[in-house]
Formats: C-alpha cells, sequence, structure tokens
C-alpha cells in the first residue's frame, strides 16, 4: 500500500494492488490489457517474488511485461536471482521516492525503445518481401511462399497451379513514352491482378514487367480460364492515353504441379516455357503447359 501510494505521487495512475500474491496470476489473465510492469516484493507471504516471476513469466500474454524487484536484502545472491529469473531492475527499502521515479523512467523509456525496434525490425522485414514499386511481394518472398506450396502438394496431393504474366512489347512503351508511363503501367497491372485473383492466392513480380500468380487449390483448366480472364481485362483495359494506335497486351504461361512435379524451380520453368510459346505465337494468348 506504501508502495502504491508513491507511484501515484509520481504519475502512475494506473494501477491495481494485490495483498495475496497467490491471486495475481489468474487476476492478470482476466484483464483485458496485460501490464506493462510488474513490482512484485522478493519477501511475500505464500509465494516469495523470484516464484511469481517465474509463474508470470509462463503466461504468454504476460511474459513481455518488465519485472522490478523490490527487496530489503541487498545480498548478492538475492540480486542475481531477481535478474537470471528476468528482472529488469530493483528497488531497495526503505523506498525513495526519487529512485522508484528514476528507476521506473528507465525501465519505461527501455521498454519504448524495445517496442520501437520491434516495429522497425518488421517494418524492414516487410520491406524486404515487397515490391516497391507496386506494393505485390518480390521475388524473395514468391520463393519462399512457392517452395512451401509445393511441398504441400507433394504431401498432400492438393491442387496448384502457376502462371507466368508478361506485358507485350512493354520496351516499346519505355522507348516511346519513357519510365514514368512505364511504371504506371506496370502499377495499372499490379492492381488488376491483385483484384483478379481470390485471397488465397499469391500475386508477385517476378521481374521487370514479369509478373506471377500462385493458385492454390486450383485445377488447370480453371487455372486458364483464370489467366484467359486477365488476359481479356488487360486487353480492354486503357494504359496509355497517350498513345493513338494501341495499347498494351499481356501473354501468360501456366502450368500445374500435379502434372509438372519435380519442385519448385521445375514449376517455374515450366511456366516460363508456356509463357514463351504464347510470345512465339503471337502474344496476347495464353498457354496451358501440358
Amino acid at each position: 500500500m506504501v508502495l502504491s501510494h508513491l507511484l501515484k505521487r509520481v504519475g502512475y495512475d494506473d494501477l491495481v494492488t494485490f495483498l495475496d500474491p497467490l491471486k495475481v496470476v489468474s487476476a492478470c489473465l482476466e484483464m483485458e490489457d496485460a501490464p506493462d510492469l510488474f513490482l512484485l516484493d522478493v519477501m511475500m507471504p505464500g509465494i516469495d517474488g523470484i516464484s511469481l516471476a517465474r509463474a508470470l513469466m509462463k503466461e504468454e500474454t504476460l511474459k513481455d511485461a518488465y519485472l522490478i524487484f523490490v527487496t530489503a536484502r541487498d545480498r548478492d545472491q538475492t540480486l542475481e536471482s531477481c535478474f537470471e529469473v528476468g528482472g529488469a531492475d530493483f528497488i531497495t527499502k526503505p523506498i525513495s521516492l526519487i529512485e522508484i521515479r528514476c528507476r521506473l523512467q528507465k525501465v519505461f523509456a527501455l521498454q519504448d525503445a524495445e517496442r520501437t525496434l520491434l516495429v522497425q525490425q518488421e517494418d524492414l522485414r516487410k520491406s524486404s518481401l515487397t515490391d516497391a514499386l507496386t506494393g505485390l511481394h518480390n521475388r524473395r518472398y514468391l520463393n519462399e511462399r512457392l517452395e512451401e506450396e509445393c511441398a504441400k502438394s507433394d504431401r498432400y496431393g492438393h491442387e496448384l497451379c502457376f502462371m507466368m504474366v508478361d506485358l507485350d512489347h512493354f520496351k516499346g512503351v519505355n522507348d516511346r513514352f519513357g519510365h514514368p508511363v512505364g511504371d504506371r503501367a506496370l502499377i495499372q497491372l499490379a492492381k488488376i491482378l491483385s483484384a483478379a485473383v481470390r485471397s488465397t492466392d499469391m500475386v508477385a513480380r517476378f521481374g521487370g514487367e514479369e509478373f506471377c500468380i500462385v493458385l492454390t487449390g486450383t485445377p488447370e483448366e480453371m487455372a486458364f480460364e483464370t489467366a484467359d480472364r486477365i488476359r481479356k481485362m488487360v486487353e480492354d483495359e486503357v494504359f496509355l492515353p497517350e498513345a493513338d494506335d494501341r495499347d498494351v497486351t499481356m501473354s501468360a504461361g501456366v502450368a500445374s504441379y500435379r502434372k509438372v512435379g519435380g519442385g519448385m524451380e521445375n514449376l517455374l520453368k515450366v511456366a516460363d516455357d508456356a509463357l514463351y510459346e504464347a510470345k512465339l505465337s503471337g502474344r496476347n494468348k495464353v498457354i496451358l503447359k501440358p
């Protein structure tokens, strides 16, 4: 109660105080928001602070909270036990108002820094898997996801199809209208591809003007129909209002993993061969590799 009074004096009002340490874990698990910090006396009735800390840290929703121990002991063994169980700091009795304010400020500053670092790490992870221009997944993420899906198909026999998409004569678009217009066309295509597939499918930029789609649980006939529907959507879309003669079209190659097998690299090769065949046979078409 003294500690609670001191904390309120230094500006910490959102407090829950327990006089029975055996009720702490169950009560905290019922809270809507998990505590950010536990202040635990080392010597308590029923259970000591070190044992209570271990019980708290075993709970998934509580394990990220910080621990500060309050102790009248200053022996090295006690302090060592506090830090071994995950304590961030300790306060010795008699408790000083200045000391408790300084130690809490330090711990909360550390907590804020760690949260910021986690957010930055997550942002870096996402950026390393995302194409900067289109916002789609990049080839690195594609390789990870496609390898997983091929392994699932090998193990469980799931339907899996893969589609390679390429804009026809795209070099001419860049040469004639400039790269900003070409980039705009790529972004427009990315939006069409994303809107044309299910949430369970995955669209990625393979590189340059090449895109690909992983179609999970999809028979090859349905994959071909999807590819041809996308081809018609691209054909009907106005990509280049600057052009007065022709607009953009696309070609696609489709492969079924149940027929191809042989792992991710083989599936990529077969779909790429089908795309190349579509290009050679006149473009603006879809080839399903048998």
